[in-house]
């Protein structure tokens, strides 16, 4: 074969193997099995379909939802898209349902549920005005001022989080907190009336290190149980388990209540550090409602149900009343209906009963028809008496060639016989 051939040969092969190359992988890709795929161990990417559908910037919607007072703008977030993998994967604490960035003393969802900007929207020309902030900052909760003319947020960084506050006229920010929010169990803040103080939960002052688990366990794990706990089974999926994580969970909760003045930034402490679950100030700044964890804590039900105490506090954190008098103790983590709706004569070891769901406690309602109700005119609907259980039990069958009489029939469960029986 001459030389000119074998490159003109060439020439023909080459584009033909390139065209059929992407043809035999798609053909490998696809006859792939599950099986397969997991045997790899690794990161798979999804069909195009997929992915188009997953990273499809939904975080350009505008929801006009966020008014300010006057009405004449909008405030919305900017987002980036879906946290990455380096964000979401940073270390945090697990405390019965309750997860905690530990290193900048917030919840973990203010963490991987953030924003990159703020952008306010005229309502009548439709125009943005973006909020100046510091580069690679994070945001998140941002609320109106009063008046209409500031806009306040939570700024992320690594390590702490800080409320911050723009003009609406110029888009400036500035910082406001010198102390770092604890954003644990309370992620918002609150303003006055006038616009002028922003009451909100800090690190305290005087915290201390945060503790460090033991190296062996200080004593046996103890569990009490109670009569009314019987036979209940615990389905959360995220529970406190250790003395160690009850000492965890009061260290991470535990803040001080503080009216922070927005021009100034002083700070004045409201009372001493407690476990604040949510905080409602009154217009003046003088009366604040706060609502506090309290113990014991529990290893049965999550944090959301523990139990707490709400209180009326002066500016100067003297607690002048409770609201409600009593305080809500812990909630159990579910409540046996089947033995609040029992009669009691079914109560008693080895009566039957029957198993009843939590919300078939009702008594069934017997509707009225149209025309009755016509008649009769606006009638509350009469409660139907709920039936009563009961359950038979059957004798054995005799086994007799005969033919049973009326008595023995009516023993065994069959109807007696009206006429005279045959001979």
């Amino acid at each position: 074969m001459t030389p000119r051939k074998r490159a003109l040969m060439w020439r023909l092969v080459v584009p033909v193997a390139i065209g059929i190359l992407p043809l035999s992988l798609g053909a490998q890709s696809v006859g792939r099995t599950p099986d397969d795929i997991l045997k790899q161990e690794s990161y798979q990417t999804p069909p195009r379909e997929l992915v188009d559908a997953v990273t499809a910037p939904r975080y350009l919607n505008v929801s006009l939802t966020n008014a300010s007072p006057d009405k004449k703008w909008f405030l919305d977030e900017v987002g980036d898209g879906p946290v990455v993998m380096k964000t979401f994967s940073k270390p945090f604490h697990e405390l019965g349902g309750l997860f905690i960035d530990f290193k900048a003393n917030r919840a973990r969802p203010l963490t991987v549920r953030n924003n990159v900007g703020i952008q306010i929207i005229s309502a009548a020309s439709g125009t943005k005005k973006l909020i100046q902030l510091p580069a690679g900052a994070r945001v998140s909760n941002a609320v109106w001022s009063p008046d209409g003319k500031s806009v306040a947020f939570y700024l992320h960084g690594e390590d702490a989080t800080h409320i911050w506050i723009a003009d609406v006229a110029t888009g400036q920010s500035r910082q406001v907190t010198k102390t770092p929010v604890l954003a644990t169990l309370m992620s918002s803040f609150d303003f006055t009336k006038d616009g002028k103080q922003i009451a909100a939960v800090l690190v305290p002052d005087t915290r201390t290190a945060m503790p460090q688990e033991p190296v062996s366990p200080p004593g046996p794990a103890v569990k009490l149980a109670l009569d009314t706990d019987k036979n209940r089974l615990r389905t959360f999926p995220s529970l406190m388990s250790t003395p160690y994580q009850e000492q965890l969970l009061e260290w991470h909760t535990t803040g001080q209540l503080a009216l922070i003045d927005v021009a100034k930034g002083t700070v004045k402490r409201v009372g001493s550090p407690a476990m604040i679950r949510a905080i409602d100030l009154a217009p003046d700044g003088k009366y604040v409602r706060v609502t506090r964890m309290v113990k014991p804590f529990s290893y049965d039900v999550p944090v959301a149900n523990f139990g707490s105490i709400e209180e009326v506090w002066d500016d100067n954190g003297k607690a002048l009343g409770r609201c409600p008098i009593r305080p809500r103790p812990l909630r159990p983590a579910a409540v046996d209906a089947a033995a609040a709706t029992r009669p009691a004569s079914a109560k008693s070891r080895g009566a039957p009963t029957a198993r009843v769901s939590p919300t078939s406690n009702r008594s069934p309602v017997r509707p009225i028809r149209p025309a009755a109700a016509g008649a009769m005119g606006a009638r509350a609907p009469v409660p139907r008496r709920p039936r009563r259980l009961t359950m038979r039990r059957r004798r054995p069958a005799v086994a007799d060639s005969r033919r049973p009489s009326a008595r023995t029939a009516s023993t065994s469960g069959c109807p007696p016989s009206t006429g005279r029986a045959r001979t």
